[in-house]
């Protein structure tokens, strides 16, 4: 419904001819003649979208054409993308201390996810000159860091699953893994707005997300632990956004895409402690995801622009490693297991691309 209700204004301006308004700054005319209701004709061999007009305009000869206009793509279209993204997870799990009520030796906060390369490519087709069909594919990323700490006088350290206890620690490391990737299939729809320097379009589409995670600690002491905690998550939804283009150059506009996701989280979790064997546990959840990217777009032919800016994802209803390891050593080996699938993240990171489109 949200793409039929802008049917009948889209409509009238997708075939627009000369001396009549063009709502839409990226489809048929010039810089100066979007401000105008009285349009110039067409080139000599059709509407050309990559003229920009001197003032001594000689259209039979077509040499007025000095540059190119920034403009949407009316048939097929390809973008790639390089996106390298850090992970911010919203957790701080304190792991172990020097003593029973000492300082903090070691937590889930010493952990770093510095940035991982990534790409997004993404394929769409205009039809009707109003709806463009897109399929988005970003991925693969995956994060990695480990950290111990050593006690300087042995016999302090103590762990959190004994309740910080005199453990008689003499070590303690952590490590952890997540991996992300994501798909969209979205339908977009133009806006008929004045003429001007503005583009507006609507979506409707689906998103799946895999955000997996492993989180393992080992504590050397009087009680030994190695424990590991594995979490998946499975995200499907359906997805809408709005997306606002400003043209504040005949070969750059300014781009901003932004769309949110109510999605069905799939989870689950095992954890085990030493040898014994995996336990496991299956949930699901309400998830949200909102998606957000600000970029530069600069033309530099008649087919291809290139483009950079910034990119941020925000999760909310996940499941994550730190926090599905029960502070509790007996728990942790014979209880049951109990997901925690409260847990927000964001992913965030520059862009820079390339787009060809006809």
């Amino acid at each position: 419904m949200l793409l039929a209700a802008t049917a009948a204004t889209c409509g009238q301006a997708s075939g627009q001819i000369s001396g009549r308004p063009v709502a839409q700054p990226y489809f048929d005319y010039d810089w100066h003649a979007r401000f105008d209701n009285c349009r110039w004709p067409p080139v000599y061999w059709g509407f050309d979208p990559f003229a920009v007009w001197d003032d001594d305009c000689d259209e039979e000869t077509g040499e007025c054409r000095t540059g190119f206009i920034a403009h949407r793509p009316n048939d097929w279209y390809v973008a790639a993308d390089f996106i390298p993204l850090t992970y911010d997870p919203y957790y701080d799990v304190e792991l172990a201390r020097f003593g029973p009520t000492g300082p903090t030796a070691l937590s889930t906060s010493d952990l770093d996810q510095e940035f991982d390369s990534g790409m997004r490519i993404t394929i769409g087709r205009t039809i009707g000159s109003c709806y463009q069909l897109e399929a988005s594919y970003q991925g693969s990323y995956s994060w990695a860091d480990a950290v111990a700490v050593v006690d300087p006088a042995p016999g302090v350290l103590s762990s959190f699953l004994t309740g910080f206890t005199a453990g008689a620690g003499t070590s303690a490391s952590t490590s952890i893994f997540t991996a992300m990737q994501t798909a969209e299939f979205n339908a977009r729809a133009w806006l008929d707005l004045p003429p001007g320097p503005f583009d507006v379009s609507v979506l409707l589409g689906v998103r799946h997300m895999n955000i997996d995670e492993n989180f393992s600690f080992t504590f050397d002491g009087t009680t030994d632990s190695d424990a590991l905690v594995q979490t998946e998550n499975e995200l499907w939804g359906v997805q809408l956004g709005i997306d606002f283009k400003w043209l504040v150059h005949p070969r750059a506009y300014v781009d901003f895409d932004a769309k949110g996701a109510m999605c069905n989280n799939d989870l689950s979790a095992s954890v085990r402690d030493g040898a014994a064997a995996p336990r496991f546990a299956f949930d699901d959840k309400t998830a949200f995801v909102g998606d957000l990217v600000l970029t530069l777009n600069w033309q530099i032919a008649p087919s291809w622009s290139i483009r950079a800016g910034y990119q941020a994802i925000f999760l909310t209803g996940l499941a994550l490693g730190p926090d599905n390891m029960v502070a509790n050593r007996d728990l942790l080996t014979a209880g049951p297991v109990q997901l925690d699938d409260r847990r927000e993240a964001v992913f965030h990171g520059p862009v820079l691309g390339v787009m060809w489109a006809r």
